[in-house]
């Protein structure tokens, strides 16, 4: 494949894990070995930092692919000087972002003025630094396409849904339970459908309200927005088996709580609980992105709410987050490299 000799990858230091295991998936795809080409991380005795790459030469006119992650701030500020020196002072034709996890995600709403709208910020700045395409996995909402389209950038998906129905196949057939998909919001109901198409069962949502603050809470039916969210997914998944929760969608079935990112576990453990009071036989959750802010361990794991729990590593969790394999993890770097592959394929050479 031609084009691949005019592309170099590079990675952060944001989640090389990830990094590494996303490449060697895409070598499989693409009959080729691929490597990170080395980067330099150091800082100078002051503190300023002196990353540099060693053969910036071999950059000029090529497509670079920059393999980042930006669970911390200091990762995205990383990320936006790599990217300015690879396109603007070594001469990148093309520079390809892929971001495992997006800092800034939750704060997306331009309309609320008192709170900058850091997400369309951090997406203007990777524009203006190089930035021509982006690919990243479950991003919180459409806001992160919009603000992308807006700078003129490029923006990829990558969809988890076969690794997620891969993982969870072994946990949800149950012939004394039927299954349920079960979106806590209206933003996971496509990938609801999507798992049920797959494995069976039927999709069942609630509302939330979510305060200033991102507190979320159960939001009270309203009959003409949810029948109007039913038929927006119907017609744009294909699937008709999507209602709003009743308690004879609990009662006796096995349910899946599919989340887009975990924080602390404390609105999902509720859910949980109140589900299992309501009858339900089984309880799983599996969320993309493992956030796991402070306290998250004893609402999560230790109250016991869930039966399983599956989490992607677009964060990491090394050591000090660790469970003992109460947590099994997914690796999303299949789903990522196959979004890379289809943007490799469809370039011109």
């Amino acid at each position: 494949m031609d084009s691949v000799k005019n592309i170099l990858f590079f990675r952060g230091q944001g989640n090389p894990e990830l990094s590494n295991e996303t490449i060697k998936e895409l070598e499989g795809l693409l009959g080729l070995r691929c490597w990170f080409n080395h980067i330099d991380f150091d800082d100078f005795s002051d503190r300023e930092e002196d990353d540099w790459i060693p053969r910036y030469e071999q950059i000029k006119g090529k497509t670079v692919i920059f393999f980042q992650g930006t669970h911390e701030k200091k990762f995205l500020w990383e990320l936006m000087q790599m990217i300015w020196a690879m396109k603007h002072q070594y001469g990148a034709a093309r520079v390809i972002v892929v971001l495992f996890f997006v800092y800034y995600r939750r704060q997306d709403h331009p309309e609320n003025m008192k709170e900058i709208c850091r997400l369309r910020w951090a997406m203007h700045q990777l524009a203006a630094n190089g930035a021509d395409d982006l690919v990243t996995i479950s991003p919180h909402s459409g806001q992160m396409e919009k603000f992308c389209l807006e700078e003129g950038m490029r923006f990829h998906e990558a969809n988890p849904g076969k690794a997620l129905a891969d993982s969870l196949d072994p946990y949800v057939h149950d012939p004394q339970a039927e299954l349920r998909w079960y979106s806590p919001d209206g933003g996971s109901i496509g990938r609801a459908a999507e798992l049920a198409k797959i494995l069976g069962g039927r999709v069942i949502f609630t509302l939330k309200n979510r305060s200033l603050n991102n507190d979320a809470e159960m939001k009270d039916g309203d009959q003409e927005e949810i029948a109007k969210i039913i038929k927006h997914w119907q017609e744009k998944t294909g699937f008709t088996e999507i209602f709003y929760a009743s308690e004879a969608d609990i009662v006796g079935h096995t349910i899946v709580m599919l989340e887009d990112e975990i924080s602390t576990g404390q609105t999902a453990s509720t859910t949980s609980v109140f589900l299992k009071k309501l009858g339900a036989v089984k309880v799983i959750i599996a969320a993309v992105n493992p956030v796991l802010s402070p306290g998250w361990r004893r609402k999560l794991v230790r109250s016991g709410a869930f039966d399983h729990i599956i989490m992607g590593n677009t964060i990491p969790r090394g050591m000090a987050k660790s469970t003992g394999g109460e947590i099994y993890t997914l690796s999303m770097s299949k789903p990522i490299a196959q979004k890379i592959y289809q943007i490799i394929k469809s370039s011109k050479p």
